[in-house]
């Protein structure tokens, strides 16, 4: 299961949600990079206020933690696993051998 980072949960401590600008902070990214994952449909968010020039984006620490899913990565090999090529000589050869 997914451990919530500490810094996040003390961000969140009493809060329902983070301003752009509060989230930054806690996930320790540029505001800039929060901005284009909420533009990409990464991060889910909610619109405070009724503006729609600058509109006052907000996320939920259920919307923070399913981002965090998301971005997180397993370790993996850099290189994929070397398969035997298989030349026309040893296909002629399992051929004749299954007839």
């Amino acid at each position: 299961m997914f451990e919530i980072p500490e810094r996040i949960r003390n961000a969140f401590a009493g809060r329902t949600s983070l301003n752009m600008g509060e989230l930054a902070d806690a996930l320790e990214l540029n505001i800039k990079t929060i901005q284009k994952h909420m533009d990409a449909g990464n991060l889910a968010y909610l619109v405070s206020g009724i503006g729609t020039v600058r509109p006052r984006r907000k996320s939920t620490l259920s919307q923070v933690i399913a981002f965090l899913v998301k971005q997180s990565r397993q370790q993996q090999s850099r290189h994929p696993p070397k398969t035997q090529k298989r030349t026309r000589a040893i296909e002629r050869e399992e051929a004749e051998a299954a007839s």
